[in-house]
């Protein structure tokens, strides 16, 4: 500390120049740091989830978990693996321990990913492909509500073209829909024209689920070409569902689904319902890219809306809600007042006391402090988030305090005349 206090004063010019430097960089950067609720947590945990509907956890263990465990299990870097199996649904955790010998987190997930792409043809037809992801804590910085007195149909087509737009802005990583049900197709048995035709449930159930089959059949080789051979018949709606044979004889008789049986198009029952000014609605959740800038997002989300706007079905309307980024701007200008106000305080009570040259050296102070901390989060990679501003807010306090304990010792030397 001595060293430097002598270097500061045998090179005044110098320290000056420095001054003048780091406060002028500084200003710069904190306009270029991001902002957002709060920083960018890695938990090292990546999750792998299946979904198999209406199969019992015994079923779900034998033909998913445990096939996955020992897929997942040649994968380098996996610290701990450890699975929840309940009815319908598969959960594997993997604590990924990094190195530096090239195991990253990114890296690890990659190659769980592809192990999980080889396994998957030999899980149950009925299953759903399963989901690798990261487990990190990313807050929605806010929702978008479309509403209105519509067709749920086209509710939901709003909400999907409206999400495919919102995704397209620089910093947005992900958009979950609130409030929407997914399409289904119920089918309502007659028990007499079923018996009728000589039919039980299981062979509807069986000549269904056949029916719907999305597989590969192989390859079909000609002279100069060859194609790939599939079987797509998977149902889009109740006419597609009709159509579907239970019955054929020798004849040309055939028995369809239409037969024993009342089709339409429906949705799934709703969990979640979502209301604005009691209409429908659907939210839209947007959540943001580690280091990207809440503020901007949200400026640049509402611009694209009220570009959208016209092109909204009638009836349609988008309204916002849950935004955070008010949060981050009033802890902003906290930061701001509170920097200015120490400032004035510092150099009109060393004005008072002391003298005007020793208010403006120790006020210079305050920015020069607060500065160089904005360069060393720029450097460090750390943004202006409800943390890191608690904390600069803290130390300016400190810096008042400080400043004038250091500028009021050092007076009391110059009085005598040391």
């Amino acid at each position: 500390m001595y060293a430097i206090s002598k270097f500061s004063v045998t090179h005044p010019v110098l320290v000056n120049l420095l001054t003048v430097v780091i406060v002028l960089v500084g200003t710069i950067t904190f306009f270029l740091l991001p902002r957002e609720i709060f920083p960018y947590v890695s938990t090292d945990v990546i999750f792998v989830e299946t979904l198999n509907p209406r199969a019992s956890a015994d079923e779900v263990e034998k033909s998913i978990t445990v096939l996955l465990e020992e897929e997942i299990s040649e994968v380098r870097g996996i610290k701990k693996m450890h699975s929840t199996t309940v009815e319908g649904r598969s959960v594997i955790i993997l604590e990924v321990e990094t190195d530096n010998m090239g195991v990253t987190l990114d890296k690890v997930r990659r190659d769980v990913e592809t192990q999980v792409e080889e396994v998957t043809p030999d899980l149950p037809l009925e299953a759903e492909k399963p989901i690798v992801r990261e487990f990190v804590f990313d807050v929605p910085i806010m929702g978008v509500s479309i509403s209105g007195a519509v067709d749920e149909h086209i509710l939901k087509e709003t909400a999907h073209f409206l999400k495919d737009e919102i995704k397209k802005i620089p910093g947005v990583s992900d958009i979950n829909l609130i409030g929407e049900r997914d399409e289904e197709i119920w089918v309502e048995i007659d028990p007499l024209r079923l018996y009728g035709y000589g039919l039980t449930l299981e062979d509807v159930r069986n000549a269904v689920a056949m029916g719907g089959l999305d597989l590969a059949a192989g390859l079909a080789r000609g002279t100069e070409q060859e194609f790939i051979v599939r079987t797509k018949e998977l149902y889009t709606n109740a006419d597609d569902l009709n159509r579907v044979v239970l019955k054929a004889n020798r004849e040309g008789g055939r028995v369809l689904v239409q037969d024993i049986a009342d089709v339409k198009d429906t949705f799934e029952e709703a969990t979640t319902l979502g209301r604005v000014n009691g209409e429908r609605s659907i939210t839209l959740d947007i959540k943001q890219r580690p280091g990207s800038d809440t503020l901007k997002i949200t400026r640049d989300v509402k611009e694209r809306l009220a570009e959208l706007e016209d092109d909204l079905p009638y009836g349609i309307s988008a309204s916002y809600n849950r935004e955070i980024a008010f949060m981050v701007r009033e802890r902003l200008e906290l930061l701001t007042r509170n920097g200015l106000l120490g400032l004035v305080l510092c150099l009109a009570l060393l004005r008072f006391f002391l003298s005007g040259r020793m208010a403006m050296i120790t006020g210079l102070g305050i920015p020069f402090a607060l500065m160089g901390g904005l360069i060393f989060m720029k450097f460090m990679g750390i943004s202006l988030n409800m943390i890191s501003m608690f904390s600069l807010i803290m130390v300016l306090g400190m810096l008042v305090d400080d400043g004038i304990v250091v500028a009021e010792n050092t007076h009391r030397y110059l009085e005598k005349g040391i």
